[in-house]
């Protein structure tokens, strides 16, 4: 992501529309499905307003590829976090009970040991929240700019969990 994109990401994150609402839709999700996560791991947690929310649930770590993401973490205020990137994380296997990637292995080379790895460091039983973009038609400028390698359809996320 270039540079100046964070700037806009730390402001718009808490306020913009989609960001907010994506939020609210996975806060759901998460009290459904994993309302005692146990530890929670966010790979490529930007500038951390997921963090915020997902700490609600349970102690979190957040997880980031580029330094610039991490010092926006801290400035709001979130010291679990580090500079570290996919395919390879500094965790143990089957160290979280919930681990996030939201809108990551779309800018990955290799999603499949991207997806691997994600999963060495979910405990057995526990959960995998990922969100990408979808369909190849809606393509466009912003792909583009946030340097998106590709979009998914079902059965293309479905074989990253099968091979």
């Amino acid at each position: 992501m270039r540079d100046e994109a964070y700037d806009t990401f730390y402001q718009l994150d808490m306020t913009h529309w989609f960001p907010s609402g994506r939020r609210r839709i996975l806060e759901s999700l998460i009290q459904v499905y994993a309302p005692q996560p146990g530890q929670i791991a966010d790979i490529g947690c930007g500038t951390g307003a997921n963090l915020e929310m997902l700490a609600k649930f349970a102690p979190t770590v957040g997880i980031d590829f580029f330094p610039q993401a991490i010092a926006y973490c801290r400035m709001r205020g979130l010291s679990r976090t580090a500079v570290a990137g996919l395919p390879r994380l500094p965790f143990r296997d089957g160290a979280f009970g919930l681990v996030c990637a939201f809108d990551v292995i779309e800018h990955l080379d290799d999603d499949q040991s991207a997806v691997s790895e994600l999963l060495r460091i979910c405990r057995p039983g526990g959960i995998l929240l990922i969100t990408v973009p979808a369909y190849n038609w809606l393509w466009s400028q912003h792909d583009e700019a946030n340097y998106h390698k590709r979009r998914y359809v079902r059965d293309m996320l479905r074989r990253l969990f099968t091979t």
